[in-house]
């Protein structure tokens, strides 16, 4: 069922509308892959594009809790449109490090490694639904001592850059890019924005996850509830009972420590560090739910899930990607250990506050 974290009712069932009314025949294997043109337009249309993008910046100054709700039903329909890059990571990194606003398809990408210098031409790396954005923010950002120190950001327009390759995974597609021309001048952003950048984009894969793997779980009770094996029902086996059983729990856990973190973030109006912590436990669960719930959903579908005649494959495998994007579950299970030794081994005091 859908994150409650408070999001208005009235924009809820918009949502549910929307992904429920125009995109109900886009969800056969057959859609497009990669970057959905259409779907983001309509997106654009209703103003979801932009959706907690100021106003003075072409935005609708929405919470976090309707981009929470969006973003879990973009995850939960398998559609390929870069709303988390766009709006959350993207729109807000522009306003932090004054530059100009989006406006068409953006996406935003980290750079591996670092303190490695920014981008130059002839530089090669991966980003996430490349095909068809206008514009592409690189990131690289400064550890050290376990926290950022700051980071750059450059600002490639799409003339910038070069579509070298491109692997489809199900709904989801990442480019290999290749810089063609002189690398505009990177922009320095400061420590505290690049922490929250890397809080944000942590945050809006763990909600992707939840909404993809809560899917699974649903493709895979209703297929269990009407296939019949030997005279019965699937759901009448005890081995399909458990698998089911199984990916339910890992899927309400994970959906649990992501909305706790939702919630603690909007309470606090910012990203303190109980938010952080909150953060940390919420992509650990998301990250470590997803083998398990993929696998199991998989099992009760047998070989019929495995085929692209099926939706199964557009909610098992995106997640297999963003379950290491902005940390995976060992960065973030060291981040809860070192948290925990510096508390003297109370952590659960320290989650108590905002439990």
């Amino acid at each position: 069922m859908p994150l409650e974290c408070g999001a208005d009712p009235d924009f809820q069932d918009m949502v549910r509308s929307f992904f429920g009314r125009e995109l109900a025949e886009r969800e056969r294997a057959d859609a497009q892959r990669g970057f959905d043109a259409e779907a983001w337009e309509q997106l654009d249309e209703m103003g979801f594009a932009q959706l907690t993008a100021s106003e003075d910046r072409g935005g609708s100054g929405a919470s976090l809790a309707e981009a929470v709700a969006l973003l879990y039903a973009v995850g939960g329909h398998g559609v390929a449109v870069p709303y988390a890059e766009h709006d959350l990571l993207a729109a807000w990194l522009t306003e932090q490090a004054d530059l100009p606003p989006v406006t068409g398809p953006t996406s935003l990408v980290i750079l591996p490694g670092a303190t490695a210098g920014a981008p130059a031409p002839g530089d090669a790396f991966s980003a996430p639904v490349a095909e068809g954005v206008e514009r592409l923010l690189a990131v690289r950002l400064d550890a050290g001592g376990g926290a950022f120190a700051g980071g750059t950001v450059i600002d490639l327009a799409a003339m910038d850059f070069d579509i070298v390759s491109t692997e489809y995974t199900a709904a989801e597609a990442r480019s290999g890019i290749r810089l063609n021309a002189a690398a505009p001048q990177p922009v320095a952003i400061p420590a505290d924005v690049a922490r929250e950048l890397w809080l944000r984009g942590a945050l809006a894969r763990s909600v992707q996850i939840v909404g993809a793997l809560d899917r699974c779980v649903t493709e895979a009770a209703g297929h269990a509830a009407v296939r019949v094996q030997f005279g019965r029902p699937l759901t009448r086996f005890q081995a399909v009972q458990a698998l089911l059983a199984d990916a339910s729990a890992e899927a309400a856990v994970a959906a649990a420590a992501v909305e706790w973190a939702v919630v603690a973030w909007l309470e606090a109006g910012e990203p303190t560090v109980e938010v952080e912590r909150a953060i940390a436990v919420a992509k650990s669960c998301a990250a470590h739910a997803v083998e398990p719930v993929t696998r199991n959903a998989h099992q009760v579908l047998g070989a019929m899930g495995t085929t692209l005649e099926h939706d199964l494959h557009r909610f098992t495998l995106p997640p297999l990607l963003w379950r290491d994007e902005f940390g995976s579950a060992r960065d973030w299970d060291a981040w809860i250990a070192r948290d925990a030794v510096a508390g003297g081994g109370k952590l659960w005091a320290k989650l108590a506050p905002i439990s």
